[in-house]
């Protein structure tokens, strides 16, 4: 994700971009908790049965706190403006989330661009956020160890 990001020239760390009104009110709705999961107050609850370990949890927050981008941006003509609302959402959210809670959170943005095969699209362009908590037991599983290993997209950890 740096890599893209310099190349487009973007400094997300002293920018701050005003993000669209629903996705703003998907901050400040804050949050809510569920057999001990940490989830958006908007997002729906499945009753997923017991989460009766670390594992469980993690992948049932990850798979609920799922923002794709180009749902509240319809209209956008740059494919780079779901990048940089992706990651101004991704540094409210955490911070939101430090806020509320005494605990440590991984929000994951990634960004992959239109791709094609020929001149047919193989797929859209779209930054995807996503957070959980982070447990000790079962966080091996779910830690993105080298972010060079993303080929076909952008990936961003903040921690």
């Amino acid at each position: 994700m740096d890599k893209r990001l310099n190349d487009i020239g973007y400094d997300f760390i002293n920018y701050t971009l005003t993000l669209p009104t629903e996705m703003q009110e998907i901050i400040d709705e804050g949050f809510r908790i569920e057999q001990d999961c940490i989830l958006m107050t908007g997002s729906q609850y499945f009753g997923p049965g017991d989460l009766d370990n670390d594992f469980k949890k993690t992948q049932y927050e990850e798979f609920l706190n799922d923002i794709h981008i180009t749902d509240y941006l319809k209209d956008t003509v740059d494919e780079i403006e779901y990048l940089k609302i992706g990651v101004e959402f991704g540094k409210r959210l955490y911070d939101g989330l430090q806020k509320e809670f005494q605990t440590d959170f991984r929000v994951i943005i990634s960004y992959s661009e239109t791709s094609y095969t020929g001149q047919e699209i193989d797929s859209y362009a779209d930054c995807v956020i996503k957070f959980y908590k982070i447990r000790q037991d079962g966080d091996d599983k779910f830690k993105i160890v080298d972010l060079n290993e993303f080929e076909t997209e952008a990936v961003m950890v903040i921690e």
